[in-house]
């Protein structure tokens, strides 16, 4: 469903079928998201929830310049990174980053659920970087602020982070050629 104006104007005057309507159109994306920072589904949910409630308090703000879903989706990080800074502990990084190859690329025709579950496997402070440039978008800048650590961390994190996950890959495409070459 497209969000209209309309709908936008019904939520800022609190109509809740309004805000029925902005929920059920974008709750599924939006958890998916906070699947990708949390630790645990619980957390997830609560950023959510959380995230919902900023959208619905904040929504006077939205111009309708850009689109919506972009709007709801930038509160609901900022909304994720409030929670995380609240509830999670990360220790400080401040070593220097070293320069490695392009992007990362699903050259081994992994699904996307296996693609995920390799992010997930990383420390959760590599994860978030990585999610957050690599996914997002978000700029080392953004992500410094978002967090509350220095740019150059924010380099360090996300390439230590694809090393990781490049490493991981390779891994598991060693594993599946033995396995291919056995037979079995």
């Amino acid at each position: 469903m497209i969000i209209t104006k309309d709908i936008v104007a019904r939520v800022q005057n609190r109509d809740r079928s309004a805000c029925k309507i902005i929920y059920d159109t974008y709750s599924s994306v939006c958890l998916g998201i906070c699947l990708r920072y949390a630790r645990k589904r619980v957390d997830a949910e609560d950023m959510l929830q959380d995230g919902f409630l900023e959208v619905f308090e904040s929504i006077h703000t939205y111009s309708f310049n850009g689109s919506f879903e972009g709007w709801l989706k930038k509160v609901i990080v900022n909304q994720v990174f409030n929670y995380i800074r609240k509830n999670y502990k990360f220790p400080s990084d401040t070593e220097e980053f070293e320069h490695i190859g392009s992007t990362i690329q699903n050259e081994h025709g992994l699904e996307e659920r296996e693609l995920l579950s390799v992010i997930n496997s990383i420390p959760e402070k590599y994860k978030i970087s990585f999610n957050l440039h690599a996914i997002d978008a978000y700029s080392h800048k953004e992500i410094a602020c978002l967090l509350g650590i220095e740019e150059s961390t924010s380099r360090s994190q996300f390439l230590r982070a694809r090393n990781m996950i490049i490493k991981k890959l390779e891994e598991i495409q060693i594993f599946e050629n033995k396995i291919s070459k056995h037979g079995t």
